[in-house]
């Protein structure tokens, strides 16, 4: 019972992420080039892929090591986006509150990280 409280936590950090890569993926698509370009595709579109598969193996308990690298991958990206714009050379779209959604990816996804490395711990 005390792993479930994790397993919605994660559960809900995934639907969250989703949002917000939906939103910015939304963003690129009518008004372009809001997210950095990986091989001429773009970044939000490669995160957001990436998260759907974070939901599928957290709804069906499947590839643990997986999840975590994948994590690590988006995170990563949020990070290096996150580096960029505080540098100036990428553009990072405003989200609520005035915030770059790339300060929020990187919450996100760093807190997806460590509920998850949580939740395998107090399964195993």
């Amino acid at each position: 019972m005390r792993c479930n409280k994790f397993y919605i936590m994660v559960l809900s950090l995934i639907l969250m992420s989703m949002s917000v890569l939906l939103y910015g993926s939304f963003l690129d698509f009518t008004e372009g080039q809001h997210c950095f370009r990986i091989m001429s595709i773009p970044a939000c579109y490669v995160a957001f892929g990436y998260t759907f598969l974070l939901l599928l193996f957290h709804v069906f308990h499947k590839m643990e090591l997986a999840f975590l690298i994948m994590v690590g991958f988006v995170l990563s990206l949020a990070i290096f986006e996150t580096a960029g714009y505080i540098l100036g050379r990428l553009h990072c779209k405003i989200f609520i509150l005035d915030i770059p959604v790339c300060y929020v990816a990187v919450v996100l996804f760093s807190l997806l990280l460590w509920l998850k490395f949580l939740q395998i711990k107090c399964i195993y």
